[in-house]
């Protein structure tokens, strides 16, 4: 590489790392987390985040998983409240003959990620509570819960 194309790589580079007379961005601000809405979460006030599991694919149930652990990340366990409602085939990730991932399903709920089940769901597929993994609940109807939920200001997202 000649010394004229090296110092105009070195050069575009450190402009590219210090301050934009544009946007006003460095690149250690560009790096920070995105600014809080006010007021700020913390333990009295926490972000509260409702994620649908609607589907019986595993690489959709990972992506909900991953969703709720990268929120939990995020904000810091102290700071958000994290639920996934599962629903129609939603349920299959969370029954013992077919939940994908029960180890990660275990270490969701050991995050104090709250994961809850259909009711419907659950009597329209012959099962009880003894069919699905340990610490799952039922709720009577997986929708309604994610209307109520969000009607109580918890945000809403379908993966």
């Amino acid at each position: 590489m000649s010394k004229i194309k090296f110092w105009i790589i070195l050069v575009t580079g450190i402009l590219m790392a210090v301050v934009s007379p544009v946007s006003g961005i460095t690149a250690e601000k560009s790096k920070r987390q995105g600014t809080a809405a006010k007021p700020a979460p913390d333990w009295n006030n926490p972000r509260k985040l409702v994620l649908q599991l609607d589907k019986n694919d595993p690489h959709f149930v990972k992506m909900v998983f991953n969703n709720a652990s990268n929120t939990m990340k995020y904000y810091g366990r102290d700071n958000v409240k994290v639920a996934i409602v599962a629903f129609g085939p939603g349920v299959r990730a969370f029954l013992k003959e077919s939940a994908p991932f029960a180890e990660r399903t275990a270490s969701l709920l050991y995050d104090e990620i709250e994961i809850v089940v259909c009711g419907n769901t659950m009597n329209a597929m012959h099962k009880t509570k003894a069919d699905l993994l340990p610490n799952i609940p039922i709720v009577k109807a997986g929708v309604p819960e994610l209307i109520e939920r969000q009607l109580s200001g918890w945000v809403y997202v379908a993966p």
